[in-house]
């Protein structure tokens, strides 16, 4: 009676602490990696160039991400929380498509100002060459 007693005491007690233990977090690997993914897409759309601030408010995000998950690494075991960087790493994701959607927008706006510029040039220069034609030649001109 006693060796069954002291065995369920035994196996609850090991129940207990494999319970707890699985009930630690995990690190937010699938987090991290959508961060990395949408941080990679925003730059690949020119983001760098065309939303820097955007850019550079999303990887200050993913930054503090990494910092609080090394944080939490560092913590003890049973005590370890990774909610509040997921919470980061959702925001990361967000600013970076952000970022992405400017550079988007913004590269579109430079090309439809670029090709107004060469349409505008093209319209001059061929104002120019009718002027040219217009204009007088050769000596005993009026212009002369």
């Amino acid at each position: 009676m006693v060796n069954v007693i002291q065995s369920l005491k035994t196996g609850t007690l090991v129940l207990l602490f494999g319970t707890i233990l699985m009930a630690c977090a995990e690190k937010p690997i699938q987090g991290t990696d959508s961060a990395l993914q949408a941080l990679q897409a925003a730059k690949q759309a020119g983001a760098e160039k065309y939303a820097p601030e955007s850019l550079r408010v999303a990887e200050d995000e993913y930054q503090k991400a990494q910092e609080e998950i090394a944080a939490q690494d560092d913590s003890f075991v049973i005590t370890r929380n990774y909610d509040t960087a997921n919470a980061i790493l959702v925001n990361v994701v967000a600013d970076a498509e952000k970022a992405k959607t400017e550079a988007i927008a913004s590269r579109q706006l430079v090309k439809t100002e670029a090709e107004g510029a060469v349409v505008l040039a093209k319209t001059s220069l061929e104002e120019a060459k009718n002027q040219l034609a217009q204009a007088p030649t050769g000596k005993g001109t009026q212009a002369d």
